[in-house]
């Protein structure tokens, strides 16, 4: 749980001196004030992480990585010493963390516009830097790698995790594959699966807005059975209405962070904490949602009803048909063909409902509603009996995590309906066992 720069500043300075990362180590000192004064930090907020745009290049005579004195006048470990010196909050005893970014490729992503190099070649060296500039989280990106097979992406991270390891300290190791086969294992050329590699590892591309994000849910979905402790699948960062590339509405913020607290998943926030609402600062600090993500069971959530989202969904379309015809048939003449305009169904999921077991025997079901209005949206006997609930429970106490308070006591055969905003929203609800 934290803050990474990329979303708010990533490679560029936006657009100029009067964009808020020109100065991009004052903006991190800003940012890293802010989730302290804000109590982010209090709720679990306490790494401060720096992506992409920090790494320039290496030095002519050692190789070492050269961190960009433009945007970070001090120095990495200047800044990671700075991070890292203050408390969470007022008497917590814990200091917020620090991390840090690189590539596994030649080059990183930002480099048509940033020409930053990678860290092909210097793996060990680099980590070794990172490390020594104070970093116990690493994210090492894949951009312009030598290698995208299964064998040679996963021979290649391995480099980074060994290093890791080698370094005597505990570091968060973040590969960023963009690809769901990081989680599964994979018999055939010995790969454990993700947990074997790392502690997070990105599942899907950047989630930039809601269709992207959509996106990353569906692939959520496939692979969350691999999660567990100590390893994680990744599906990207949360992404605000208020960022430098991308966007989505406040409402889109608020489903994306009510579902990935109850995947459960990593809780980075990428956006301009200094400019954002009120209502942005309400989504992130909900207590209840941030204590399911944090749940000591770390039971993975399973989607029990609906299938691949999509967004936006139409339930049907126009399409215009092309119709051959033989020579000297219905077309006339000699043959030839004709277009014909109909209405097609098209297969399209626009609601899910997700579940999840909780330690103290409580349950949490999420829904998700990708339509163009509001819907009511189901989990009927067979949704309950996917959480596999005891029999010897007779009643359930339904808590609204959003509006934090109890809506229901539902008694056998259990079933629930929540009425969900349309055009990506989410609601969320623990399941409670009561004795009658």
């Amino acid at each position: 749980m934290g803050y990474s720069s990329w979303n708010d500043c990533g490679s560029m300075r936006n657009n100029g001196p009067t964009g808020w990362c020109w100065d991009t180590e004052s903006h991190i000192h800003k940012v890293t004030e802010y989730f302290i004064s804000s109590g982010l930090a209090k709720l679990g907020y306490v790494r401060i992480n720096i992506d992409e745009g920090w790494l320039k290049g290496r030095d002519n005579v050692t190789g070492k990585m050269v961190e960009d004195f433009d945007k970070f006048p001090s120095g990495m470990k200047a800044l990671g010493d700075w991070i890292t010196q203050h408390d969470t909050f007022a008497g917590s005893g814990e200091k917020m963390h620090y991390g840090l970014y690189s590539c596994r490729g030649t080059k990183q992503c930002g480099s048509k516009t940033y020409g930053a190099v990678g860290s092909y070649g210097h793996e060990a060296a680099d980590v070794d830097w990172m490390v020594a500039a104070g970093a116990d989280y690493l994210k090492i990106d894949s951009c312009d790698a030598t290698n995208y097979t299964h064998a040679g992406s996963f021979a290649q991270y391995a480099e980074y995790r060994d290093a890791m390891n080698a370094t005597g300290k505990q570091v968060w190791f973040s590969l960023c594959g963009w690809h769901h086969w990081y989680s599964p294992p994979d018999p055939s050329i010995g790969y454990k699966g993700g947990a074997s590699l790392g502690n997070s590892w990105r599942t899907g591309g950047d989630g930039q807005t809601w269709t992207d994000l959509t996106g990353n849910m569906n692939i959520q979905a496939a692979v969350a059975s691999y999660n567990g402790p100590g390893g994680w699948s990744d599906p990207d960062l949360l992404t605000g209405p208020e960022v430098y590339i991308g966007g989505q509405s406040d409402e889109q913020a608020r489903a994306q962070f009510t579902m990935w607290s109850l995947f459960p998943a990593n809780l980075l926030i990428s956006q301009n904490v200094l400019a954002w609402t009120p209502y942005a600062l309400e989504t992130y600090s909900n207590k209840e949602l941030i204590a399911i993500n944090q749940d000591k069971l770390a039971s993975p959530a399973k989607r029990i009803v609906g299938g691949d989202l999509a967004f936006p969904c139409h339930p049907t379309t126009t399409t215009t048909t092309t119709t051959h015809h033989p020579a000297g048939g219905a077309g006339g003449g000699g043959g030839g063909g004709g277009k014909t305009a109909g209405v097609h169904a098209v297969p399209c999921n626009s609601t899910n409902v997700w579940g999840r077991q909780l330690s103290g025997g409580k349950f949490a079901l999420g829904f998700v509603n990708n339509g163009g209005s509001a819907a009511h949206i189901t989990c009927d006997g067979t949704c309950f009996g996917a959480l596999n609930i005891s029999s010897s429970v007779s009643a359930l106490k339904v808590r609204d995590l959003w509006a934090h308070a109890d809506v229901a006591t539902l008694k056998r055969p259990f079933t629930f309906t929540a009425a969900v905003n349309g055009s990506g929203f989410a609601a969320a609800y623990t399941l409670t066992p009561l004795s009658l």
